[in-house]
This record gives structure tokens, C-alpha cells and sequence, in this order.
């Protein structure tokens, strides 16, 4: 039996951010649990959205601690937060992030933090 590393009734907080949007394949909800996430219409970005105004390598989504930030990465069409076109900006949660234009694809930043209590052994 492994002792010391449980702290029974602890409480643990910790925050998840996700980006969530809908297309012709219905919704999609992403977990941003890296450093970068990159968004982008090549198969090879992190999260591939179609469109013809939407760039092939668009934007990246960094992390640093529990503060997310949206960079444009030289897009052709622009990168949109709540319909103000940014080069970078800090993400809240509910901000709506549009690619190409402001009535462009449409994804959904979330940041909620949940709190859970470590059982008792």
C-alpha cells in the first residue's frame, strides 16, 4: 500500500480550456492541454477548420499557466475575437473567435475551472 501520496478530503482546483464549434460534421469540442494549438485548414494543424478565407496555418492558441492567447499567424484574411479583428489577444471565457472574417468561422473559447475533492482511502 502507497502512503503520503493521497491527501484524502483535499480539495484539488484545476481549469480546463476548451474551443468548441460546429461543422457539416456536427459539433466538435477541443481540449486546449498543450503549450501551442494551431488552427488552420492543412491537415497537419491541431485543429482543422475548411474554408476557403480561412488560412492554411491561421492562428495559434498559447497557454501560459491559466491565461490563453490567440496569435494570428500572418493569416491572409484575419483573425477575429468577438468580431474585432486582433493580431493577438488574451481569450475570455464565451469570446468567439472568428477566422477570415467577422462572419467567418466561428469557434468558442471556454475556460472553466472545476473543483473536485479527493476521496478518502
Amino acid at each position: 500500500m502507497v502512503q503520503g501520496i493521497f491527501n484524502p478530503g483535499k480539495v484539488v482546483s484545476m481549469t480546463v480550456a476548451m474551443l468548441s464549434y460546429l461543422d457539416a460534421d456536427g459539433q466538435h469540442a477541443v481540449i486546449l492541454d498543450r503549450a501551442a494549438t494551431s488552427i488552420g485548414r492543412s491537415a497537419g494543424q491541431d485543429v482543422v477548420i475548411p474554408g476557403a478565407s480561412v488560412s492554411r496555418r491561421h492562428a495559434v492558441i498559447l497557454r501560459d499557466a491559466d491565461a490563453y492567447r490567440v496569435v494570428d499567424q500572418s493569416s491572409t484574411h484575419g483573425t477575429f475575437v468577438n468580431a474585432i479583428r486582433v493580431q493577438r489577444a488574451l481569450l475570455n471565457s464565451g469570446d468567439v473567435l472568428q477566422l477570415g472574417s467577422a462572419s467567418g468561422p466561428s469557434l468558442r473559447f471556454h475556460l472553466q475551472k472545476t473543483i473536485e475533492a479527493l476521496p478518502a482511502i
